[in-house]
């Protein structure tokens, strides 16, 4: 160490100047880092910065395969309002253009077979629902102001007009059931609720006037149980055990207006427009409740559930798959198809049929 004196007074010696500036530069490089080691220095810091801003640089996210895929398309003469599935046909009722049969045997490769478009078809004319007794050789149309026409597709590459049941107009959609072996069928009528029509001698036998529109309608073949898509007023059950005397058993709310309904097993599933959808349990008729409402993206115009995942048709959303596995009430979006309009749905084993403005979509799991 330096001596004070030394480094401070004025009159020092040379020999003394000479340790004085001896000192100082020792001391001043010893606490000088050397060269070698202030390289490693920076290395380190610059290995540093370089790990911490690849750690903080945006990674590219892998998106999961979406699950399910568009495997089949053809074009529609007319909107797809309803849909009807009996084996390798699908029978689609397009609007103004009648009656469409598509052969769905390759579903990559859907091909229109035929078509009824009515003579004369007036402008009020215009198939809403569609149904077809399993094994029958004619399928009844709801058609508006058309009233409930009845086509022969015996061939369907060449579907026929075979006539009509008795005239009703607003007809909107069209299921039917078997009691006592006499076939039935039942057709809303937006503004007048609905009513019976036997088959086989055209008689109407069973009128149930409901309030609000009555828009689409399932039916539970074994309890013989209707159930009514019926606007504002929400889901309608209807009993027509006595064929010549329904009775309403139950209403049920819903927070829009319902316009479409399946049913399956005791669960009636209802597209309610902008309320989405909703699962009601008619298990006990006289009891129906709503078990479950969940939003779907756009508007809810049909609905379809195959046991595992729930197809909605969402209008210029196209078509939403839901993943019901923690719930209906906490159904999943899984997967959304751009398939124009979407305005119908149907579903066989895990296979959606889609009917749109101008277009028939066929999709399915991704392989």
């Amino acid at each position: 160490m330096c001596p004070a004196a030394w480094s401070n007074t004025a009159s020092q010696t040379p020999k003394a100047n000479w340790w004085s500036k001896r000192c100082l530069k020792a001391t001043e490089a010893a606490q000088r880092p050397s060269s070698t080691l202030t390289e490693m220095r920076k290395l380190t810091i610059f290995a540093l910065i370089s790990l911490l801003t690849a750690c903080m640089e945006p990674q590219p996210i892998e998106e999961e395969p979406n699950p399910f895929s568009i495997v089949g398309t053809v074009e529609l003469p007319g909107y797809g309002e309803d849909i009807w599935l009996d084996g390798n046909l699908a029978y689609v009722a397009t609007g103004e253009a009648g009656l469409t049969v598509i052969d769905i045997s390759d579903p990559t490769n859907p091909v229109v077979i035929g078509r009824w478009d009515g003579v004369p078809r007036l402008s009020q004319y215009y198939s809403r629902g569609i149904f077809k007794f399993q094994g029958d050789s004619v399928v009844y149309v709801a058609d508006d102001d058309g009233g409930t026409l009845i086509i022969d597709v015996r061939d369907p590459s060449n579907p026929t007009y075979f006539g009509s049941l008795p005239w009703l107009h607003n007809v909107r959609d069209i299921e039917g059931f078997v009691l006592a072996d006499t076939p039935f069928v039942v057709v809303s009528r937006y503004d007048e609720g609905v009513v019976a029509i036997n088959c086989i001698t055209s008689a109407q036998r069973g009128w149930a006037n409901l309030l609000g529109y009555s828009n689409g309608i399932a039916i539970d073949t074994q309890r013989h149980l209707v159930l009514v898509a019926n606007g504002q007023c929400g889901l309608m059950v209807v009993d027509y055990n006595n064929i010549t005397n329904p009775t309403v058993r139950a209403q049920v709310d819903t927070r829009d207006r319902a316009v479409k309904v399946q049913i399956y097993d005791t669960l009636a599933f209802v597209a309610d427009w902008s309320g989405g959808v909703v699962v009601v349990s008619v298990a006990n008729p006289d009891s129906a409740y709503t078990i479950a409402q969940f939003d779907v993206p756009g508007v809810a115009k049909d609905v379809a559930f195959d046991g595992v995942h729930i197809f909605v048709a969402a209008g210029s959303h196209g078509l939403c798959i839901f993943d019901p596995s923690y719930g209906f009430e906490n159904s999943e979006l899984i997967a959304q198809l751009e398939t124009e309009n979407a305005l119908s749905v149907k579903v066989r084993n895990d296979t959606a049929f889609v009917g749109t403005r101008g277009m028939f979509y066929i999709v399915a799991p991704t392989q």
